[in-house]
């Protein structure tokens, strides 16, 4: 064994040894033969347009006598050795590629082996050599290498011994290797050495035939075994095969589209060739046809200036091709007609038939008669057809005469006009103008322009041209064109020119001028405004009110993009700015409405209320509406219970308890107020007299309404044997936000001997006019041809009249008929269409079309787009979470409550994550999502139901892994880093909301379920995580809360708790501002609780926000 391993040893090092020589010496190493053949192939879409009808012989001719081409790898580095892989047979598949390609050209196509030995005549010898053909692996970077097929191609097409054409063509086509290694696979060819000689035989032939010799025989014996070992990517062969292939396609597409192009070259001398060889034909007309069905009149005859066609067909019954075939047409006696087509044939082949259709139409002056055409077929060899004597009846013009003999004015709120239908144009309208013009002519008039050519500067011409198809003699046609007057126009006279035009060139021109009388108007506006108060009827700091303000128009002009803007320093206005579309002449608008809140700290008496209207064209309104304003203030006082054994009094060496409530007496609400009982700094009140340990010194009491009380707070005071006899006044500091801090005193007295009770309390307490016209179509609903809409339906009323009579009336949404519409049928001249129109989302066609007894048609089209949520909503993101599945104290309803919420939003327009049963992990992955999700958006949302609670004033959203029964027995310090770690504090989800730059955000919080977390424990901990803190709105933020703070919520008899059943019956109610919205959710939860539950909300909204759409359906 030892001894077979240094063999192997010896060859491996022989071998790279020989390696490193061959490369010094520039030679190459033939391990092995392996051939491949490639397999080109034109594409299908090379198609010769038709075989050429020749018999050709093919020689193909090699610069080499080899088949095929050796693949050489050449060094990446001069250390590496070069290698001849394998060779890839290119003659062959060249043969096999100009076969195809020549069969498809020719009818005939044989190929000539080296040493022909035949007797055939051929009409072309074609001759294709392989000048180059190579492949190579070459470095093009030192990190790159590619795979090279270099193929090039002359072809030499004789005609007897005369070369008439040759091309050449070539290609080359790399395939990059970069990344590929390629190696010899040494362990698998020892491996066979070793099979195939043992250790005495291997000895003995290399001393005879030496190591290089005998490697080249195992090799030759492992190559027939494993014809794909030698490398470890075994597919080079099959690269280098496709290489060729793709090079050679391509070279062989270029020649076939170079003989295209030669073919094309007139007079070339195949195509000469072709002909020579070519039998006669002979050319037959068949049946010639005469039409003038597109004319206006058919008449069988040659009218002036009206369309006719003239179909010639013929036939090729002769043995041979007919080539560029023409026809020739003559006219006699100068006939004035006009004959206009192409009149080319091209080649007819033996028994094709192919036919040539003209246009043909009289000029001005001809004649009633006969017009004779001499047809004939001119074909390039000879072989004419017979002349064709072909006669047709010519007709003269009969002119006609038109004369615009009046013209009506439509001015109504009908068609394409709009105004007060007064028949006068006012500034503002937009008139139809319709002229009446009457042939007195003896022929008809076909296809007359109707043009507005002239008209007053500043006029806007909306139609301006129309084509009449015809006017008979004798008879009228009205029709309508229509001009719009800008609002600012004024003027006394509108001068308009008309011109009417026979589409026959020169057959007859008209032209009128119109005077049209014209008024002037303008919008006149007004308003008046209305303050309401909501709370007692008197405008206090820190109240919230409407104003509302009332728009008239006095004018007789619509007043146009109305405009309402408020200002007033030191109010805020949510909503400031209010846009009105258009306001009718003499008509009022309904109400605008105006939210308004005055700041808690607001000081002045009064407050000065800015107005400013605007609209289109007109000067604006602007003035100052006064705001009276009451100031109102917190006010508070200490009320109080001293627990002793002496009332008031208290013994030296005794405690003091003291339970406090603070009252507020004033008339504003009191916010953030906090209670404390002031010390130094080691908790004296003076000598020997001190809090006890156990006692907090400044207690949170939070909100206050004005005339209520605070729950009661309990103070313990030590009073030490050493407290001097006497008084001992307890001084309280009151601080609350937005006002100054009030002090307050209680007295007590310390005795040191008889008790003495004593207590003492101080502080500071148309009508329409129709001749010979279709039926009149006026919809009145919707009242805009273009209108945009939230809703799913559209109200849809149309009045139809005709003073001859209705034959029929159809409307159509969208290219489809709406049946059963039950019109009023009891006056056959009057329809009155009124249904109500299901809409699609974007734009829906409505078409009204009606018929007159005479099948006169008449129609109107209405377009209504219907946003979609976004462009209703905008952009809407929500978050919604439910946690049931807690590792303790698991709740039934928040996964219910989680999955309705997250179907209601969605169909409001909010693009809803949905999370249930998440721990603190997922609900953090969950809520950074939902930030990046929201970025820039209208409104985000967070809805959360399940276990929270409050500690030290923070909540706390409980993810269902944490028990909170863990907390039993932890300090201060402790639970709070706890919670912090282990929970989610909602004021950073919040603040993440805040900072996403959204119009609105909105939190709701159904949390604090009646499932304590904490069963039985009274301990003082436990006792201060209990319900929920109220948070702080930040700017354009609402809270949500489903009870009041500090206290617990229900989950919920049924499917849902009473608060997200009420958030589900209310937030898609079209029309709620989301205050309203959360207001009938609070009556709807007191009423299903009895009282026992009461939603809150903490708001800083600045602007409004309506869940369900602004406008109710």
């Amino acid at each position: 064994m030892e001894l077979i391993k240094t063999k192997i040893f010896e060859m491996r090092y022989f071998s790279a040894l020989l390696m490193l020589f061959v490369n010094l010496t520039g030679c190459s190493i033939l391990l092995y033969e392996h051939s491949a053949t490639p397999d080109p192939k034109i594409s299908e879409g090379m198609v010769f347009p038709e075989r050429i009808p020749l018999k050709v012989a093919i020689k193909f001719i090699s610069n080499t006598h080899s088949d095929s081409v050796p693949i050489s790898l050449h060094p990446l580095r001069k250390d590496k050795h070069i290698l001849s892989i394998a060779d890839v047979k290119v003659l062959s598949a060249t043969k096999k590629l100009f076969t195809e390609i020549f069969t498809r050209i020719f009818s005939d196509v044989r190929v000539l082996e080296e040493n022909p030995n035949i007797n055939d005549i051929f009409d072309l010898k074609i001759n294709v050599r392989t000048v180059s053909k190579k492949s190579d692996w070459r470095a093009v970077k030192s990190d790159k290498e590619r795979i090279s097929a270099y193929i090039k191609y002359e072809v030499s097409i004789l005609s007897g011994k005369e070369e008439i054409a040759n091309f050449t063509v070539e290609d080359r086509k790399s395939i990059s290797l970069y990344g590929k290694k390629y190696s010899l696979s040494i362990d698998n060819f020892i491996s066979t050495r070793n099979e195939l000689t043992n250790l005495k035989e291997l000895t003995n032939l290399e001393e005879r035939i030496g190591s290089y010799d005998f490697d080249k025989k195992v090799y030759e014996a492992y190559s027939n075994t494993h014809t794909k070992a030698h490398l470890n990517r075994t597919y080079l062969n099959d690269n280098v095969k496709d290489a060729f292939e793709s090079a050679m396609n391509r070279a062989g597409e270029e020649f076939l589209d170079k003989f295209k192009r030669f073919m094309d070259t007139e007079n070339n001398p195949i195509s000469k060739l072709v002909e020579q060889n070519e039998l006669p034909a002979d050319l037959v007309f068949g049946e010639i046809n005469f039409s003038d069905e597109s004319s206006k009149f058919p008449n069988q005859a040659i009218d002036v200036r009206q369309p006719s066609t003239l179909t010639i067909p013929i036939h090729n019954n002769g043995q041979g091709k007919a080539f560029d075939t023409r026809l020739d047409i003559s006219l006699g006696n100068n006939i004035p007609i006009e004959i206009i087509g192409d009149r080319a044939f091209g080649s007819i082949r033996p028994g094709e038939e192919k036919k040539i259709r003209l246009q043909i139409q009289g000029g001005l002056d001809l004649m009633d008669g006969i017009a004779k055409l001499t047809i004939r077929a001119k074909e390039k060899r000879g072989y004419d057809s017979k002349e064709i004597l072909f006669k047709i009846p010519t007709r003269a013009l009969r002119p006609p005469e038109i004369v615009i003999t009046g013209y009506k004015i439509k001015d109504g709120n009908a068609g394409f006009a709009s105004g007060n239908d007064n028949r006068i144009p006012e500034n503002g309208e937009t008139v139809e103008l319709i002229p009446i013009l009457k042939n007195h002519g003896i022929g008809p008039a076909i296809d007359v322009e109707l043009a507005i050519t002239e008209i007053n500067d500043g006029l806007d011409v909306k139609e301006r041209s129309l084509t009449i198809p015809w006017i008979l003699p004798g008879q009228s046609a009205l029709r309508t064109l229509v001009f719009s007057i800008p609002r600012t126009h004024s003027g006394k006279r509108i001068d308009i020119g008309l011109t009417a035009t026979d589409s026959r060139k020169d057959v007859f021109h008209t032209r009128k001028t119109l005077s049209l009388d014209m008024q002037t108007r303008r919008p006149i506006l007004s308003y008046t405004h209305k303050i309401t108060d909501h709370g007692n009827g008197h405008l206090e700091n820190g109240d919230e009110g409407d104003i509302e303000i009332r728009l008239t128009n006095n004018g007789n002009l619509d007043a146009h993009s109305v405009v309402i803007e408020l200002d007033a320093k030191g109010i805020s206005l949510p909503k400031s700015h209010v846009e009105l579309d258009r306001i009718a002449a003499g008509f009022k608008v309904a109400p605008q409405i105006f939210p308004f809140h005055i700041p808690r700290t607001f000081d002045r008496k009064g407050a000065k209320l800015g107005i400013r209207i605007r609209q289109a064209d007109f000067p604006e309104i602007v003035d100052v509406i006064p705001l009276p304003i009451r100031q109102i203030r917190p006010d508070f006082e200490i009320i109080h219970n001293i627990i002793t054994d002496g009332g008031n009094i208290v013994e030296q060496g005794k405690p003091l308890e003291i339970p406090v409530k603070v009252k507020n007496i004033g008339q504003l609400d009191a916010k953030d107020v906090s209670l404390e009982i002031q010390t130094d700094a080691d908790n004296f009140l003076q000598k020997g007299v001190r809090l006890n340990a156990t006692s907090e010194r400044r207690i949170r009491i939070g909100s206050i309404p004005a005339k209520r009380e605070s729950n009661p707070r309990r103070f313990i005071i030590d009073v030490q044997r050493r407290a001097e006899v006497g008084e001992l006044p307890i001084k309280f500091r009151i601080t609350q936000k937005d006002f100054p801090t009030q002090k307050r005193l209680v007295a007590v007295k310390i005795r040191a001997s008889q008790p003495e009770e004593r207590i003492v309390v101080r502080g500071d307490t148309a009508r329409q006019y129709t001749n010979n016209m279709p039926p009149i179509i006026n919809v009145v609903l919707p009242k805009n041809r273009r209108v945009t809409t939230g809703n799913s339906f559209v109200n849809f009323k149309s009045f139809v009249d005709d003073d001859r009579g209705i034959h029929q009336v159809i409307l159509t949404v969208n290219g489809k008929e709406i049946k059963d519409l039950q019109p009023d049928e009891t006056d056959p001249k009057k329809r009155i269409i009124e249904t109500r129109i299901p809409l699609r989302g974007g734009e829906n066609k409505i078409q009204i079309i009606a018929y007159d007894i005479d099948k006169n048609p008449n129609e109107e089209i209405i377009y209504v787009t219907r946003k979609t949520n976004d462009a209703i909503y905008g952009k809407r993101v929500a978050l919604v979470i439910g946690n049931s599945k807690y590792s303790s104290n698991s709740l039934r309803n928040p996964k219910n409550d989680a999955e309705d919420m997250e179907r209601v939003l969605k169909e409001i327009g909010f693009k809803v994550a949905l999370g249930i049963d998440l721990n603190r992990q997922e609900m953090e992955k969950y809520i950074e999502r939902f930030r990046k999700n929201m970025l820039d958006g209208d409104a985000g949302l967070f809805f959360y139901a399940g276990h929270a609670n409050q500690y030290n004033g923070i909540n706390y959203l409980i993810p269902v892994e944490f028990n909170v029964n863990t907390l039993e027995d932890k300090d201060d310090n402790e639970i709070q880093a706890e919670l912090e770690r282990k929970t989610i504090n909602a004021n950073r989800v919040l603040g993440k909301m805040a900072k996403a730059g959204n119009r609105i955000n909105i939190v709701m919080l159904d949390a604090c379920r009646n499932n304590p977390f904490l069963s039985g424990s009274h301990s003082r901990s436990h006792s201060r995580i209990r319900g929920l803190a109220v948070v702080q709105a930040k700017s354009g933020s609402i809270v949500s809360y489903a009870t009041a703070p500090g206290k617990t919520a229900s989950d919920g008899k049924g499917r849902n708790s009473p608060y997200t059943a009420a958030l589900i019956d209310n937030i898609r109610t079209p029309g709620f501002k989301i205050e309203e919205m959360f207001k009938q959710v609070r009556i709807q939860v007191e009423k299903l609780t009895n009282g026992a539950q009461t939603p809150w909300e903490n708001s800083s909204l600045t602007s409004d926000f309506f869940f369900g759409g602004k406008n109710a359906n």
